[in-house]
């Protein structure tokens, strides 16, 4: 469960400063009700950050990123299936280029990044993706479950969810590696 605690404090003290330079500028009626629509709004969002950082909110639990396969086919879904079932599907040359974009990522270990991906695709089809639709397709893709962007790294997709603990899992093993190879050219 994400933390909303750590910005309950900012927003509350945002609040509290408009709503004092509401009060500092009582003459400039203007600038007043500035201020204190800019209090009430930050007051708004600090009783929502309140509501969902509550008990009964954090039982209550989220979707999980797979469970949008369930409306969206992915290509493991129609692998193995027959044309004309295909061909009832009802498949657009956009959902194929989706798939060949996972295919890719799966072929580059799971994780790959956009330059790989518009390099992939050029190898397979002998088509030179712009990069903007490219992006515009990952985001797409995100949005309906085929891949998931990596958490710390910009540009970078995975075809399964990558944890921040995954990321210092991976970290900690590299150090590891690191430690262990320092140790051998010291003896």
């Amino acid at each position: 469960m994400i933390s909303l605690n750590k910005y309950q404090n900012f927003v509350k003290e945002q609040a509290e400063f408009n709503e004092r330079s509401a009060s500092k500028y009582r003459n400039d009626e203007k600038r007043s009700l500035s201020y204190q629509q800019r209090a009430a709004t930050f007051r708004e969002l600090l009783a929502d950050l309140e509501n969902l950082s509550s008990p009964k909110a954090q039982d209550r639990s989220l979707p999980l990123p797979g469970i949008q396969f369930a409306t969206h086919l992915t290509q493991e879904d129609i692998k193995d299936l027959p044309e004309e079932l295909l061909k009832e599907l009802g498949l657009t040359e956009s959902d194929r280029k989706d798939f060949l974009c996972a295919e890719i990522i799966d072929e580059l270990g799971g994780v790959a990044s956009i330059n790989k991906i518009l390099i992939g695709i050029f190898r397979r089809t002998n088509e030179v993706e712009k990069r903007t639709r490219l992006v515009s397709r990952l985001y797409r893709m995100t949005g309906k479950g085929l891949i998931y962007p990596h958490p710390t790294m910009k540009g970078v997709y995975s075809t399964k969810p990558v944890s921040e603990n995954d990321i210092v899992s991976v970290l900690s093993s590299e150090h590891e590696n690191v430690d262990d190879t320092t140790e051998v050219a010291n003896d």
